[in-house]
């Protein structure tokens, strides 16, 4: 029963580290890129973010406003690269 629970632990560690992948990754244009973090845009944003309050290497929250588009910088949320 002990072996179960660790087994059962264990996938529940990669599920969420597969989560965490999945998070920080977007397919635009066709092409799997990695999403900027705060602080990596050009001209980096301010910490915590206006929009979404996630401070300095954090991602921006799903949909934020101030997320820059990795593949043409512009705004995420509107670029249309997706």
């Amino acid at each position: 029963m002990q072996a179960a629970r660790a087994r059962v632990r264990a996938l529940g560690v990669m599920l969420r580290d597969l989560d965490d992948v999945e998070a920080s990754t977007l397919l635009l244009r066709g092409e799997a890129r990695s999403r900027l973090r705060v602080g990596e845009e050009k001209p980096p944003c301010e910490s915590p973010c206006p929009g979404c309050g996630a401070y300095y290497f954090a991602l921006h929250a799903s949909g934020c406003d101030f997320e820059q588009c990795p593949a043409c910088g512009g705004q995420l949320a509107s670029c249309g690269c997706r």
